[in-house]
Parts: C-alpha cells; structure tokens; sequence
C-alpha cells in the first residue's frame, strides 16, 4: 500500500485488504498516515480512505477540510472516488429492488456509470429482486466490465493525476 506507484495498484490493495478482512486496520492505516501531517503520507491516506468502502473512518477522514494545494485535490478526488462507490450502490439496489424493467435497465446503467471494482465488496448483499432472473447476468457483466475500463484508466493516474514514471521514483527514493 506504501509503494505502489498508481491509483489502479492502490484500488487493488484496498481492494484486497478489505476482501480479506482487513477494513479496520486499513481505516486505522489512512488516519494514521493523515496525522503525520507529511505531504506524501497525507496523499496516501486520503486516496486510501478515498478507496474503500463506505466505512466510518472514511467518512470522517474524508468531510471538507482546510487544506489547499496539492492535499486539497487529492481529497477531492478521494472524497469523489468515495461518493461514486456509493452511487453505484444506491443505483445498484435500486436496479435489484425494481420490479419493472425498464427500471432495473436504467438503475443498472446508472450503476455502471460509477462503478470500480468495490462492486464485489457489496453485490452479494444487494437485495434479489425479481428481475436479477431475467437481467442479471447481463447486468453483472456490464458492471464487470464498466469496473475493469474504471481500473485500468486508473493504471496511468496517481491521486488522478498523471503518475509519476518509474525512473523519476527510482531517483527519488535514493535521494
């Protein structure tokens, strides 16, 4: 989680840790990297905290600050990536509660128009709604799909900006 180098790896560490358990000691990670008060571990935990799922460490972490500069829009886009995972939530349990199809067609669009990878921390607790038999499928892999284009767009960005190349780290981190 320290070292990767671009917000696609960082999605995938949160992603990993949280999947394996871990949402507490990530939460306690982002706060503790935030109190340093260091530029760098600032950025870091803001964009992990940015990464999760809705969690309440999250959520306090991530309310407006008075930061400027370069923090404050890393906690934009943090808080941004935050809100869009819950979007895609909202959209996607309104698509699996509709009884109407139509409806469910246009929540999961919605949905889809958010959505990253966290989608697999919550999809199995969405609720079943009658039209996951007839269009779930399909959904699903729209969500897949719109989630992986998500990720790899994210492969090139860090904090979403554009990533700093490996050679430049290198010296960095012998300086």
């Amino acid at each position: 989680l320290l070292k990767v180098l671009d917000d696609g790896a960082l999605e995938s560490a949160v992603g990993a840790a949280e999947l394996s358990g871990s949402t507490t000691w990530l939460g306690r990670l982002a706060a503790d990297l935030i109190a340093t008060g260091s530029t760098p571990d600032v950025a870091r935990g803001l964009a992990i905290a940015g990464l999760m799922d809705a969690n309440a460490v999250s959520d306090r972490l991530l309310c407006a600050s008075d930061r400027a500069g370069f923090l404050r829009g890393v906690e934009d886009w943090a808080r941004k990536q935050y809100q869009r995972n819950a979007w895609a939530k909202h959209w996607y349990e309104a698509a699996m509660s509709s009884d109407d199809p139509a409806e469910f067609w246009r929540y999961s669009t919605l949905a889809a128009g958010v959505v990253d990878t966290r989608f697999w921390l919550w999809i199995e607790s969405a609720p079943n709604g009658p039209m996951l038999a007839r269009f779930g499928e399909t959904a699903h892999e729209a969500l897949r799909k719109a989630a992986e284009r998500r990720h790899k767009r994210r492969s090139d960005k860090l904090y979403g900006l554009a990533a700093p190349g490996r050679d430049l780290v290198t010296i960095l981190d012998d300086v």
